[in-house]
């Protein structure tokens, strides 16, 4: 219990002021525990960070294994509300992500394996669409790579986005977001599923 309070405790320090400057004894005060008590389960401050990017990307590999397995709109909408309540409880590893790359280079090689994992999956996805008549053809070659890439940045950076527009990031205006990047390409098939799933009138 101890141990995940002090990553819970952490993860909020680190979002709220930066990795850099936060010290062992502010985590130790904020979880109401001694630096000696704080130090018997993570020697350092970077075990801690290590830690919880650990917790992340088990979290995150988890959901990418499910995603590999759903391919139609609903299940569209399903991985945007899992990914963006992925996001929300991680948001200390998205608002940091500059930081870690400069000084946390293997957690930058996990991260890059993930989001390239996550982007394959995306591209697989829109193959399918494709093949399935839900979306149109490319409009021209390597227009719908495009697009995936577009989807990965907008799971990725929304809520960072959202904070340095002195805005609340929202599941509402996640979707609505992530919606809009896809609708444009539904040929009528696409239009329809998407209409008979009541998924639009939820985003207005």
């Amino acid at each position: 219990m101890t141990k995940k309070k002090i990553l819970l405790v952490s993860s909020k320090l680190f979002f709220e002021r930066g990795i850099a400057n936060v010290r062992l004894q502010q985590i130790a005060d904020e979880a109401d525990i001694s630096v000696g008590n704080l130090a018997y389960h993570f020697k350092n401050k970077e075990a801690i960070v290590c830690a919880i990017y650990d917790t992340a990307f088990n979290e995150f590999n988890q959901l990418l294994d499910g995603e590999i397995k759903t391919q139609s709109l609903e299940d569209f909408d399903k991985s945007i509300k899992s990914l963006y309540k992925f996001n929300n409880q991680y948001n200390f590893c998205f608002i940091n992500v500059w930081e870690i790359s400069r000084n946390y280079p293997q957690l930058q090689e996990q991260w890059e394996t993930i989001n390239n994992n996550l982007l394959s999956i995306i591209n697989k996805r829109l193959q399918v669409y494709q093949e399935l008549g839900i979306i149109k053809s490319e409009t021209y070659k390597g227009s719908y790579k495009i697009l995936s890439q577009q989807l990965l940045m907008n799971i990725l950076t929304w809520i960072p986005f959202q904070m340095l527009c002195g805005k609340t990031a929202s599941l509402q205006s996640f979707r609505k977001n992530s919606w809009s990047l896809l609708v444009p390409h539904f040929s009528q098939k696409g239009l329809s599923e998407y209409n008979r799933l009541s998924i639009s009138p939820t985003l207005n």
